[in-house]
């Protein structure tokens, strides 16, 4: 259950964002930080089990029953790291935005000052936040490509909101992320294919990688692309100098 009640804690805070920034402004950073930080305690139990040795427990949650489909959460200790760096360090930025927001700081393009306006910023964070804690805590190929793609979506609005002078940079981080989607989304569905399964950790110990070189390769190969893309890693590393075109909390989650 640590999974979903921390993924829960996000989505509260997504829906949270707008009514606590009509009433609050940008003093909502502080109780959407606390969320934050709720469902990182919510992970604790699940940090404790695996640290005594207990395999990690794959939760499956029915979500389209025609065709079969799962919401398959785990929290694995790799998944379970950065889902406790997503909230933490978010809890850190939507505190530091509390302070930043709603201020006039010199354009760096034109010299020319420029309010930081909190419209829109609390909610993009806080989807942003649940769409990453979606993709590193599923077991589902499904709900990994859905939230691979709400995270590009997300940070492309968070950049471009920062001002006019950022859209370029957002451009330019959402074309090589979502040429990174594609990518990831034709090795889904080969794995789904080839597998039968949608569930990431059934279709690891599937025999195929093993009698089939060729494909495990090409597998490998384009995950590993998807994977460059989205964490700014050479030669599709000039994304992420760009994104700095956006206001210090984003540039500092991005």
């Amino acid at each position: 259950m640590s999974p979903l009640l921390a993924i829960a804690a996000a989505g509260l805070a997504t829906a949270l964002a707008w009514p606590l920034t009509r009433w609050l402004g940008r003093g909502a950073g502080w109780p959407l930080a606390a969320l934050y930080l709720l469902g990182a305690v919510a992970l604790l139990p699940q940090i404790s089990l695996l640290g005594s040795g207990s395999p990690a427990r794959v939760l499956h949650l029915p979500w389209v029953p025609a065709r079969g489909w799962t919401l398959d959460l785990v929290a694995d200790p790799t998944g379970l790291l950065f889902a406790m760096l997503a909230l933490v360090i978010g809890a850190i930025v939507l505190i530091y935005s509390s302070s930043y927001l709603d201020r006039t700081i010199p354009d760096a393009a034109t010299g020319v000052g420029r309010r930081i306006q909190h419209y829109g910023f609390f909610q993009l964070m806080t989807l942003f936040t649940v769409s990453m804690l979606g993709l590193v805590l599923t077991d589902s190929l499904v709900l990994l490509f859905i939230c691979w793609e709400l995270t590009s979506l997300a940070s492309f609005a968070l950049i471009a909101n920062s001002g006019r002078t950022a859209f370029p940079a957002a451009l330019r981080t959402l074309t090589v992320t979502f040429v990174g989607g594609l990518v990831l989304l034709a090795a889904v569905v080969a794995i789904w294919l080839r597998t039968g399964t949608t569930s990431i950790s059934q279709a690891l110990a599937h025999e195929v990688w093993a009698t089939d070189p060729g494909f495990t390769v090409a597998v490998a190969v384009a995950v590993a692309v998807a994977a460059f893309t989205k964490s700014a890693q050479f030669p599709f590393h000039f994304w992420l100098p760009d994104a700095m075109a956006a206001t210090t909390p984003v540039s500092a989650y991005l």
